[in-house]
């Protein structure tokens, strides 16, 4: 059930139905789909949704036999576009990516006078 149910339907949807294959791959691209198309999918979330991200990278983690690799380059884009908030949320995100997802290795990369900033705000299991 839940965000879980949304992914693997779509990922089935994607594999088997020929018919609706175009649709679950819109969805699974993150593309805004109207009502109508996520209830001929059965789905009813969104993948922009951070739990549905999340359980996505999940799916697939689970089901490689590699571990995956997420590179994040400019880690002070969030701060300089759109402020603190979007900066510490973005940390908050990574740190659940560390804490809930297993075979994945998170790389950041960030200019070196920002890095101090970064730690500042960050939290202790995050640093």
């Amino acid at each position: 059930p839940g965000v879980f149910a949304d992914c693997v339907k779509a990922l089935v949807t994607y594999q088997l139905d020929k018919n609706k294959r175009g649709l679950a791959e819109r969805w699974l691209l993150g593309e805004d789909l109207q009502d109508e198309e996520l209830s001929e999918l059965g789905i009813n979330s969104v993948v922009e949704e951070d739990d549905v991200c999340l359980a996505m990278i999940k799916i697939i983690t689970e089901n490689l036999d590699r571990v995956l690799i997420l590179y994040f380059d400019e880690l002070e884009s969030p701060y300089r576009m759109h402020g603190e908030i979007a900066e510490q949320k973005l940390l908050e995100i990574l740190k659940r990516l560390y804490n809930e997802v297993k075979s994945l290795v998170i790389v950041v990369a960030v200019l070196k006078e920002i890095w101090p900033r970064i730690l500042e705000i960050a939290d202790d299991p995050l640093r």
